[in-house]
């Protein structure tokens, strides 16, 4: 079995102590309801007149100097920005910025330029000069305001134990609120830096290295420094008061990491017995993935007075220091933070691989719990028959962040890739994901996560995302088994809970056990009604489907047939040719009297067995065999048909042979060509078809009646005793069985013209040209002229209309035997046109009709 005990062992983290048993579905519950909650009002669209407004630059760098007093519900500061245009010509530089805030002037190389506050929460600056793409730019801001208090808002002002604070929360489109910025999933800041000062004793909690923290009068001015790229979404500060203490953990590359936290005052004792559990954890992902993404920096919690947290780069803001949230939030740092998602479509790039990885914790530091996480998941997910991982509505908030579908789905789809993939491959495709130079420190999208692990496993996962990442529901196994002696033989049936999916196709694992016994086996089961069968050293009494919850599912039922079963076994060979040999496998759990006839059926090409047909006999008393059958003509070409083997003695209809199978007709050959052509011979191909037994090749003289057969065994014959300086018709068959029982259509006849013969002895000559032949006729936009000759001539080849006006005139050598040339008509007006061939003394004069 594929299983993650190999990884705990190398991490040497298995059976940490858990005070108790979390509510895993509580905590996600929470945890998605919060995102709601916080991101609710803020994930109106950009409006429709400055959408795509940004995207004609990148920017590169922001300096925010800020003056926050958490006393005061107000913001005041410049923000440095450089960007670098896209395109040549640019004259006007866009950023997202609430009307509501007052711009105070905005200077370019020290001098100040002229902007505009447009409605739709668009700031336009007026550049002096146009700038070339690519040209390294800047512009200073300075502003100030009361942010607007909309809904919860991105800035928001609390207390805590009579102390004030003010925290910023942007995600998804909320920093236009409280600072001119690029909100964007398809731009990132190279770099920033972030100044604020506050009153003393305040302290400020912000994204990436604590620069300085230094007093200057009544003031405070920390400034913290970040040189990752950035999602706007993820730049936050809080101010408030604040003790900090560090914990630290060790990275695989060897380096310590230090864990900083920022805690109010009167939390410190209880978020120090909580935070230092973060140390194994951070230890664990950086082992598992790749190493921590911002390990030049650090890796923060901040405390802040609203449910639940948020994952800002290197400083996740959290309401206390709960194990499940803050592992949670840890693992956006890979999941969110290095690879965001590039769109609210695909969410579940953030959620889901932090849910995930939070059940990877219990797996790995609490194994005790991991059967029940996957359990509780699980049921969670099954809890209603319908919903899509992929988000279909991204302004419905309480859809993106569903902690059912976004959260507990997503996360899921994730451990049912593990399994199908192992553990080997999945997690070097999840490395290879965040490693990528295209998407690390970048966005994502869904597709993106696929390529990569197809990459790594080799394998199509079209139908698996279609399954259970763009469709809904779940499957409902039914199981029927019996043992044949020491074989197991199971047949898997399928029902869906949604009708967007036909099938779910999964490798099932199912465990067997007897009273000293126990072992897993897996069948890849891909279509409905499949049997199969292991050989095992025991006889098993109890069968479980999915014993470790790999698979989401749910109202299972698994019968052993205690009744007379005759099963079917698996078909080979498909597809098959007309009258072909077919062995028929069969086994079955009952007993057969003296008489007994085993009949092999098929179907008609629908899968229908109303009117099967016989196709072979076996008499036996044994339950098991083989019939040897074979298909009769009347089994025409199908893709659909099935095979089942039913009993006489007793009587018993047995099941079909469990998937699709394919009988071919006997095709008619196609690419006919005549080659090689002499006075007295030519070489007739054609391309093989399947199921050939041989070929019929048909000739005659060009307006005669009686056809001569000739007999093929290979895609060419070479047709002798030709009459020279004549045209000949042909046409070929494909014969499918060595009695000829079946065999195709005659082809289409095509032509050839055998060349003259030379008068040696009157040194004289005949007529170079021996046949032209044009097609197709009528034509469209071009056609084809094959001009036979029975020597190298110099010849000239023009067309012209019926005025006598000429299109086309070309003078060149013509080789002895078929010379081919093709005519672009495009350009010709319809109508009738005259080929002209002139070679010496000979000529020869086609017609050509150009329709529209």
């Amino acid at each position: 079995m594929r299983i993650f005990s190999a990884l705990l062992v190398m991490l040497g983290m298995a059976g940490v102590a858990q005070s108790q048993v979390p509510d895993f579905i509580r905590e996600i519950k929470r945890t998605a309801h919060n995102e709601q909650k916080e991101n609710g009002w803020k994930l109106k669209a950009p409006s429709p007149a400055t959408l795509g407004a940004t995207d004609n630059y990148n920017i590169v760098y922001h300096r925010c100097e800020w003056n926050i007093d958490p006393n005061v519900y107000y913001i005041s500061g410049a923000i440095t920005s450089y960007f670098k245009p896209a395109a040549s010509g640019f004259s006007t530089l866009n950023f997202d910025f609430t009307i509501t805030l007052t711009v105070d002037s905005v200077k370019y190389h020290g001098a100040a330029i002229t902007w505009s506050q447009l409605n739709g929460d668009l700031l336009a600056i007026n550049l002096p000069v146009a700038l070339d793409a690519g040209t390294l730019d800047s512009v200073t801001i300075w502003y100030q305001g009361a942010p607007p208090a909309t809904g919860f808002g991105s800035f928001m002002q609390w207390s805590h134990y009579n102390t004030p604070i003010i925290w910023t929360l942007s995600e998804p489109f909320g920093a236009k609120d409280w600072w001119p910025c690029k909100q964007s999933l398809t731009d990132k800041v190279d770099s920033l830096d972030i100044i604020v000062t506050c009153p003393q004793p305040y302290r400020t909690g912000s994204n990436g290295v604590l620069v300085s923290e230094t007093n200057e009068g009544n003031n405070t001015t920390a400034h913290w420094r970040s040189r990752y790229p950035t999602a706007t979404y993820l730049i936050a500060v809080s101010v408030t008061k604040y003790n900090d203490y560090s914990d630290y953990a060790l990275l695989s590359n060897g380096d310590s990491l230090r864990i900083l936290n920022y805690v109010y005052p009167e939390d410190v004792a209880a978020a120090q017995s909580q935070t230092a559990a973060m140390v194994p954890v951070m230890e664990f992902y950086d082992s598992l993935l790749v190493t921590y993404p911002f390990a030049n920096e650090k890796y923060g919690q901040c405390e802040f007075d609203w449910g639940g947290g948020m994952e800002h780069q290197t400083m996740t803001f959290c309401t206390g220091f709960d194990e499940p949230l803050l592992t949670h939030e840890l693992a956006h740092s890979w999941f969110g933070n290095k690879v965001t998602c590039g769109s609210w479509e695909d969410i579940w790039l953030n959620e889901g691989f932090a849910t995930y990885l939070e059940g990877l914790t219990q797996q790995t530091l609490y194994p005790q719990n991991w059967q029940q996480w996957k359990q509780d998941y699980l049921n969670y997910i099954v809890s209603d028959p319908a919903g899509s991982v992929k988000v279909s509505d991204t302004t419905d908030v309480n859809r993106i962040f569903d902690s059912r579908l976004t959260y507990a789905k997503g996360a899921y789809l994730l451990h049912m890739l593990r399994w199908k993939l192992g553990d080997a491959t999945f997690f070097t495709a999840l490395k290879n994901y965040l490693n990528d130079s295209q998407l690390a420190y970048g966005f994502a999208k869904t597709p993106d996560l696929k390529q990569r692990l197809e990459s790594a496993s080799g394998q199509d996962l079209t139908a698996f995302f279609n399954q259970w990442y763009y469709n809904e529901g779940y499957p409902t196994y039914n199981i029927r088994w019996y043992t044949l002696g020491k074989t197991f033989n199971a047949r898997i049936k399928q029902t869906q809970s949604h009708p967007s999916v036909s099938y779910f196709q999964m490798p099932v694992p199912i465990q067997l056990k007897d009273a000293t016994h126990d072992t897993t086996v897996v069948f890849n089961n891909t279509a409905n009604g499949q049997w199969f069968a292991v050989n095992l050293s025991f006889i098993p009494t109890q069968v479980v489907l999915d014993p470790q919850f790999w698979l989401i599912h749910a109202g299972d039922v698994i019968t052993k047939a205690d009744t007379l079963l005759l099963v079917t076994n698996a078909i080979s060979g498909s597809p098959f040719c007309p009258k072909a040999a077919i062995s028929v496998p069969f086994s079955s759990s009952a007993t057969y009297n003296a008489g007994n006839v085993y009949t092999a059926q098929i179907s008609n090409s629908s899968g229908s067995f109303t009117n099967p047909t016989t196709i072979g006999t076996l008499s036996s008393t044994a339950n098991w065999g083989t019939i040897s059958a074979n298909l009769p003509l009347s089994v025409g070409a199908g893709t659909g048909y099935r095979i089942r083997v039913i009993s006489s003695n007793p009587a018993v209809t047995g099941s079909n042979n469990g998937t699709n199978l394919t009988v071919n007709g006997c095709a008619v050959p196609t690419n006919l060509n005549a080659s090689g052509i002499t006075k007295n011979s030519a070489l007739i191909s054609w391309s093989a078809v399947n199921c050939a037994y041989n070929y019929k090749v048909q000739y005659r003289k060009y307006g005669t009646s009686s056809w001569t057969t000739k007999t093929a065994s290979t895609v060419s014959y070479t047709l002798t005793g030709l009459s020279a300086k004549t045209k000949y018709e042909y046409r070929a068959q494909t014969v499918c069985t060595a009695d000829g029982t079946s065999s195709s259509a005659y082809s289409a006849t095509k032509t050839f013209t055998t060349l003259a013969i030379r008068d040696e002895s009157l040194n004289a000559e005949a007529e170079p040209l021996a046949d032209v032949n044009v097609f197709p006729n009528p034509a469209r936009d071009h056609f084809t002229a094959e001009v036979t000759c029975d020597k190298e001539v110099s010849a000239t080849i023009s067309i012209c209309n019926m005025v006598g006006e000429l299109m086309i005139s070309n003078t060149l050598v013509l080789n002895e035997g078929t010379n081919t040339f093709n005519f672009e008509t495009a350009d010709f007006a319809p109508g009738i046109y005259l080929i002209k061939i002139w070679a010496g003394n000979n000529n020869i004069v086609k017609k050509i009709t150009i329709v529209q």
